[in-house]
């Protein structure tokens, strides 16, 4: 059946559904209807995943993405939606129960199966990856334990790094790198601020809670001692961010 449905999804490739945003009415957290197209930022990448709150395969990938989804996020340009199917309103709240309790990364939207099965998405989960050029680059259908591996080597190399600072012109915290040192700077007080820091391929290797009063923050020695290669320091401030991409001699 996974095969059958894998053709039927070249298949499609062939054709105009495939190179553009599949044709779908979508339902937002709150009942508000949308058609797919109308809730795409051209300007970004957009990881779509439909999944159903009755599909182990489903939450297991949600679970397994989630270390990922965030560095993808703020790293690649990108948007992740999860469209969650449903065949009557009880599968709606359920997904919604879902999401809160496991604390998911992306935008919820919700998609009737019969409307799914009409664009060929006869199975959940199943995921895809649009450029902004609306061109979809990458399929995966189904999900055992692991796939997010090929699905996150597949972003880092074909999609282009692109660092986002969400404070855009009105920076508030800095970011510096010199002599083997990594200083957060912020007029403002920094206790309360979460520091991350990634490899380039997404993998944490440092995370904390700024506890002190301070608007300076050295990054322990010992993290980033003897390290070599590309990082991505995030560092949330209130409602507020900033990303930076550093490389360490």
């Amino acid at each position: 059946m996974k095969n059958f449905l894998f053709y039927t999804f070249l298949l499609l490739c062939t054709s105009s559904v495939c190179a553009q945003v599949p044709v779908l009415n979508v339902q937002d957290t709150l009942g508000n209807n949308h058609l797919l197209s109308n809730i795409i930022d051209t300007n970004k990448n957009h990881l779509i995943v439909f999944w159903g709150s009755w599909s182990f395969n489903s939450k297991k990938l949600l679970d397994e993405w989630q270390p990922y989804s965030q560095n993808w996020i703020d790293h690649y340009n990108m948007e992740i939606l999860c469209i969650s199917a449903y065949y009557d309103t009880s599968q709606i709240q359920l997904a919604k129960d879902l999401w809160h309790d496991r604390g998911w990364i992306g935008k919820l939207f919700f998609a009737n199966t019969n409307d799914m099965t009409n664009i060929g998405i006869e199975a959940v989960p199943w995921t895809l990856l649009i450029t902004p050029e609306d061109s979809t680059i990458y399929t995966h259908i189904g999900y055992v334990s692991g796939d997010v591996i090929e699905t996150n080597q597949f972003i880092v190399e074909n999609l282009p790094l692109g660092i986002i600072d969400q404070t855009k012109s009105n920076e508030i915290i800095k970011i510096t790198h010199y002599n083997n040192i990594i200083k957060i700077e912020s007029p403002n007080n920094l206790k309360g601020c979460t520091l991350d820091i990634y490899t380039i391929d997404g993998k944490r290797i440092f995370t904390c809670n700024i506890e002190n009063n301070t608007t300076e923050y050295e990054v322990p020695e010992s993290i980033i001692l003897n390290s070599r290669g590309l990082y991505v320091i995030r560092v949330n401030q209130d409602s507020s961010s900033k990303s930076s991409l550093i490389y360490l001699h």
